[in-house]
């Protein structure tokens, strides 16, 4: 007698029980159970196979299920029929379960993408980003586009920079996350500053004999041809009295530098004069 076996059981010859198939195989009833296709898998007692996670259905080969892997830029959890688009902010790889937030720094503003696109400079995003967001006038972008960074003393920004701007030689500024050169403060006269980037007043130095600044200097002028100044820290120099001269040579720091030019040479009119 022909034992009769629903769906998802079968019988070997002979017997007169049927029993439920082994998991990851199948049987549509009255016959053998059968292996569950190539990346398919079944529970105990199944009459069909469903793919894998990270595969889809999209019909059958030769009347068996037929699996195939979701391409980058789709999903497929466990039990899922067909692949679904990765939102935006997200991405995945070939035969994926889940779709992958993208990482700080980066982002994706489309569906159904394999990877994420970085940031530009001067601009940053967090994790699951579909766009990224401009830094703010006085910071600049941290090197992995995560975030922006305040501009130290010294430097200024406008928005969307990736990199804080020196306030020039002959300036200074404390403030932290300046937004404008405007923020630089000039050295006053008769003071110089050579270096940029300077972060207070005492970077700015007095001019040393023989030369003067107006402000706001990276260095000092010499004094011209038939000026003197034997002060630091000056905003000028001194002119040599009428018929006095420097010999055609400037950066002058005394009085006595001052020759006569007419009369006795080489006499200068800061000396006491001696008669025989």
């Amino acid at each position: 007698m022909l034992t009769v076996c629903s769906a998802g059981t079968s019988a070997n010859p002979g017997a007169t029980k049927c029993t439920a198939c082994p998991a990851n195989t199948y049987s549509l009833g009255n016959t053998a159970c059968f292996n569950c296709p190539a990346n398919s898998v079944s529970g105990t007692g199944a009459n069909t196979c469903q793919c894998v996670a990270g595969y889809e259905s999209r019909g059958t080969t030769g009347g068996s299920l037929a699996c195939h892997q979701c391409p980058a830029g789709k999903r497929a959890p466990q039990n899922t029929a067909w692949c679904i688009d990765c939102l935006p902010g997200t991405f995945s790889n070939a035969g994926a379960q889940t779709c992958t937030q993208c990482s700080q720094g980066t982002y994706q503003p489309d569906s159904g993408k394999p990877n994420c696109i970085t940031c530009d400079v001067g601009t940053w995003s967090g994790s699951g980003a579909s766009s990224c967001s401009d830094c703010p006038a006085g910071t600049k972008s941290k090197a992995d586009k995560s975030g922006c960074d305040n501009c130290p003393a010294g430097t200024y920004s406008g928005a969307k920079s990736g990199s804080c701007t020196q306030c020039p030689a002959g300036t200074w500024s404390s403030a932290i996350s300046a937004t404008s050169i405007g923020t630089c403060q000039p050295c006053g006269p008769g003071t110089y500053s050579p270096n940029p980037g300077a972060t207070s007043l005492q970077h700015c130095v007095d001019c040393n004999p023989g030369s003067y600044s107006l402000g706001g200097a990276a260095q000092c002028t010499p004094c011209p041809i038939n000026h003197y100044q034997n002060v630091a820290g000056k905003s000028e120099c001194t002119k040599c009295p009428p018929g006095y001269s420097t010999n055609n040579l400037d950066g002058r720091t005394a009085a006595s530098d001052c020759i006569r030019t007419h009369g006795r040479l080489g006499q200068s009119p800061f000396m006491r004069a001696h008669v025989c």
